[in-house]
């Protein structure tokens, strides 16, 4: 599992944190400049709607005051369409406000006199059944019509009307008709009305019919279903003001309503929400940008910061890094004045003394692994001195029983002294043992030397054979013999304990490995005596491989558990690397590589080793 960097987390936490506030500030932010622009521009746009409704207002109460006054005017004349049409003549300026005709019908709805007149055939047609003449006279009430197709333009046009009663009966009915589709009117002119670029206004009344809508095709037309549009529906209950609302098409707005008092007429108003929100958008870019800034400000700041606070712990790295236990030993670490806190001396004192409690298990494993080396080995130097000492007893018999009469006396006493000779010399090597020291190093022949291991385990009846590259080759390596001994022997008697089939023997290759081309890339580039040793018992779980040279670590009844640490500590301090694999199939092999020294004296060694 790859470590992670405590510097990366510490600043993608405070990073994540800015990012996390920068949401919520921004939501936060959002909503309210939101709420707040839609307020204001809501407010403008209620303002502006007030005044066009008052402005559509007057022009109507103004409308049915010039028709009351024609009324007055023309209630005194004869019932004759000839002195009618003269009396209405001089209303013929009042067409600015009525620009599709002033108009007199009778009581039947016969058209008696229009201004501008335009042909005789018109006078004396009837238009009872237009709505605007039955509600007048069923009212007998000044009334203003609903949309109509104008029978002179063919486009929409509204009727204001006022009624001239003579008694109980209406006498005649005046009419001023404006279309409405024409800009020279305050609801005509809504056509190029425009709220910012797009947005527009419309008038309807109370029975959801249009009465002025930009798209000439609604006019008239009741074609906003109920729960479509809920503040469409709320002004007709009463409401006037502003909201976002979404209307018949589909589309959002920020929509206005304000009654025209005169009529039962609502002026209503769509502005795109977009557009109203336009400046909240080119805030929320500007507000991204800025944040963008700021997370570059804080990130750097942060890594700043962090390098800054983040000294004392790089001091304590660099020191523990500089700690060379092959070259110097353990020494305790100083900690500059400069870096000393509260927070940093006290692990300081505790890796100190870790180092300390190191110091003294390293020294017990070396103490007990050197005993327990000189158990094994002197174990086998005794049984070679056993059989010696027989071998001596029996010449001695032999001598004693025929020193008279034997020839072969003299050879019998030759054999005893060579005997002696050996006892004496393997005596002399056991005496050695306890006096093993790590200093004592000078030219080995590995090949010999692994020779020698193999007589003093007793390993011939497991068949270990030795392979090398040249048997001419010395293999020399610059070292302590009985050091090495004692790697070779651990390494060699583990591999007799583990066999498990006798058929196959235990194998030993001795090599020479260049690795100048960096073949091998955990040790360095340089010349080695390669040596393997490969037994063919049970495998090695992948889990004890790697705890294989830890202390202590065994799997075998009645062991200690630092024999191969010892060994690993030897190698390494011949400069040398040790490696273990185990498989079912090719069996368990330990790689050892020493640096070599072919052919060279004792001087030219030490002075390659200084």
């Amino acid at each position: 599992m790859k470590k992670r960097s405590f510097k990366k987390s510490v600043i993608f936490t405070n990073f994540f944190l800015m990012v996390l506030l920068f949401v919520l500030l921004y939501i936060i932010l959002s909503f309210t400049i939101r709420k707040s622009l839609l307020n204001s521009v809501g407010q403008l746009r209620f303002s502006e709607a007030s005044l066009v409704a008052n402005n559509i207002d007057n022009f109507i109460i103004n409308n049915q005051r010039i028709l009351r006054d024609i009324s007055i005017s023309i209630r005194e004349l004869e019932n004759n369409s000839e002195n009618i049409q003269k009396g209405l003549n001089i209303f013929k300026p009042y067409l600015n406000n009525f620009d599709n005709g002033i108009f007199v019908f009778n009581s039947k709805g016969e058209l008696m006199a229009e201004v501008p007149f335009i042909d005789k055939k018109r006078i004396g047609q009837s238009f009872a059944f237009r709505e605007y003449f039955i509600i007048t006279t069923s009212t007998k009430k000044p009334y203003v019509s609903k949309p109509y197709l104008s029978s002179k333009t063919n486009q929409y046009s509204i009727m204001f009307t006022f009624p001239v009663i003579e008694g109980e009966q209406i006498k005649f009915v005046v009419g001023g008709s404006i279309n409405i589709q024409s800009l020279n009117n305050p609801i005509g002119a809504l056509q190029n009305h425009k709220i910012g670029k797009s947005g527009y206004y419309y008038i309807y009344a109370d029975d959801r019919s249009f009465i002025f809508h930009p798209d000439n095709s609604r006019i008239a037309k009741n074609d906003v279903p109920i729960g479509v549009n809920k503040l469409f529906d709320a002004a007709l209950n009463g409401f006037e003001g502003f909201g976002e609302t979404v209307n018949s098409k589909g589309y959002r707005y920020l929509a206005t309503f304000f009654r025209i008092k005169s009529t039962n007429w609502i002026l209503g108003g769509n502005y795109p929400i977009n557009e109203a929100l336009q400046p909240y958008e080119e805030m929320k870019k500007n507000i991204m940008v800025s944040f963008v800034f700021v997370f570059g400000f804080v990130l750097i700041g942060s890594f700043l910061v962090f390098k800054y606070f983040n000294r004392p712990f790089k001091h304590l790295s660099d020191a523990v890094s500089k700690i060379d236990i092959e070259k110097e030993g353990i020494k305790p670490i100083v900690i500059d004045g400069r870096f000393s806190y509260l927070e940093i001396d006290p692990v300081v004192d505790k890796i100190n003394s870790l180092l300390d409690k190191i110091v003294l298990y390293q020294n017990r494993i070396v103490e007990v692994a050197q005993n327990e080396a000189i158990s094994l080995i002197a174990g086998g130097v005794f049984h070679d001195i056993t059989n010696s000492l027989t071998a001596a007893n029996t010449r001695l018999y032999l001598l004693k029983k025929y020193k008279d009469n034997d020839p072969n006396a003299e050879k019998i006493l030759s054999e005893l002294e060579d005997i002696l000779n050996n006892i004496t010399g393997l005596s002399r090597k056991l005496l050695e043992l306890s006096y093993t020291s790590a200093g004592n190093k000078k030219l080995v022949n590995i090949r010999e030397l692994i020779k020698g291991v193999i007589k003093i385990c007793d390993c011939s009846k497991y068949a270990v054979k030795i392979e090398t590259e040249s048997a001419v080759e010395p293999w020399l390596v610059y070292g302590d013999e009985i050091a090495l001994l004692q790697v070779f022997q651990n390494i060699l008697l583990n591999a007799v304990q583990a066999t498990t089939d006798k058929s196959r023997a235990i194998e030993v290759r001795i090599s020479n490995f260049d690795n100048k081309m960096a073949i091998l890339a955990e040790i360095p580039q340089k010349r080695y005596v390669k040596i393997s040793i490969k037994n063919y018992g049970e495998e090695i779980k992948e889990e004890n491989l790697k705890k294989i040279f830890e202390p202590y670590f065994t799997t075998k009844p009645g062991g200690y558990g630092i024999g191969l640490t010892v060994a690993k500590k030897i190698i390494i301090e011949h400069e040398g690397y040790i490696f273990v694999n185990s498989s079912r199939e090719e069996g368990t092999e330990f790689i050892i590589y020493l640096p070599y020294y072919a052919e060279k004296t004792l001087e030219e060694a030490k002075s390659i080793k200084n």
